[in-house]
C-alpha cells in the first residue's frame, strides 16, 4: 500500500538486474473506465450487454468499444456509447465467435486514455431441435446447427436424461451439407426428456459445445 503519490523503485531480491519502478498518482489524476459483460455465455445470434462507468461520473462522455474475436490478433473498434446519469454507459454487441471486449475512454481535458479490464464472451452454436412427426414410440426429429461457418459433415448426439439426471446419448447423427439432419428414434415407454448435443470438437474453434432446447415427450 502506497501512502502517497510518487515514483518508487523496486528490485528482485534474488536477481538484482530485474528492477523497475511503480508510479503512484493522486486520486482523481488518472481517468478510469469499468466494463462488465452480461451474459458471458450466449448462443450464436444472441446479444450481450456491455456496461460500465467512467470515473468522472459525468454524462455525455464518449466510451469506445473494442473487440477481438477468436483468431484475430488485435482489437478493433466496433462502436461507441455515450455515458448517462452518474457516468454509466451500456452497449449491445452480438458476438459470432468467442470474443474479448474492452472499453476505452479519453476525457477531453486529459492526455491519458483509460482502458477497462477485458471481458470475454463465449459462444455456443445455435442448435435447433423439433419433432417432425411421431408414430407411437417412433419419433422423427429435425435438427439444424447455425454459426459463423457451415457444420456440414459434423456430428451431434440425441441425448435423453435418465432417472439419475444424467444425459445419455441414444443416437449419433451426421449433419448434411445444409448443417441439418432428419432422423428417427424409438423412445422408451413413459416420459422422455431429450435434447441434441454438439461436442466442442464438432462445433470447432471459437465455439463451446452446442446444446438445443430440451423437449419433453410422453409415449
Amino acid at each position: 500500500v502506497y501512502a502517497k503519490a510518487g515514483r518508487f523503485a523496486y528490485q528482485d531480491e534474488a536477481v538484482k538486474k530485474f528492477r523497475g519502478t511503480v508510479t503512484v498518482q493522486e486520486p482523481g489524476e488518472a481517468p478510469t473506465v469499468t466494463q462488465t459483460a452480461s451474459p458471458t455465455l450466449v448462443v450464436y445470434g444472441a446479444t450481450v450487454t456491455l456496461s460500465g462507468t467512467v470515473s468522472s461520473k459525468r454524462s455525455g462522455e464518449m466510451v469506445t468499444i473494442f473487440a477481438q474475436p477468436y483468431a484475430q490478433t488485435s482489437f478493433a473498434a466496433v462502436g461507441g456509447a455515450i455515458s448517462g446519469s452518474a457516468g454509466r454507459w451500456s452497449y449491445l454487441v452480438k458476438p459470432k465467435l468467442r470474443t474479448v471486449y474492452e472499453a476505452r475512454w479519453k476525457p477531453a481535458a486529459q492526455r491519458t486514455t483509460a482502458t477497462s479490464s477485458q471481458a470475454a464472451v463465449r459462444v455456443r452454436p445455435q442448435v435447433g431441435f423439433r419433432v417432425k412427426e411421431s408414430s407411437g414410440r417412433v419419433i422423427t426429429f429435425v435438427t439444424r446447427a447455425r454459426g459463423v461457418r457451415s457444420f456440414a459433415r459434423k456430428f451431434v448426439y440425441l441425448q435423453r436424461k435418465n432417472a439419475f439426471g444424467q444425459w445419455v446419448s441414444l443416437k449419433k447423427v451426421t449433419l448434411t451439407l445444409t448443417s441439418s439432419a432428419t432422423f428417427r428414434v424409438r423412445l422408451p415407454s413413459g416420459r422422455s426428456r431429450v435434447r441434441v448435443f454438439m461436442p466442442a470438437t464438432q462445433a470447432g474453434p471459437g465455439y463451446v459445445a452446442g446444446i438445443s432446447r430440451t423437449l419433453t415427450l410422453t409415449r
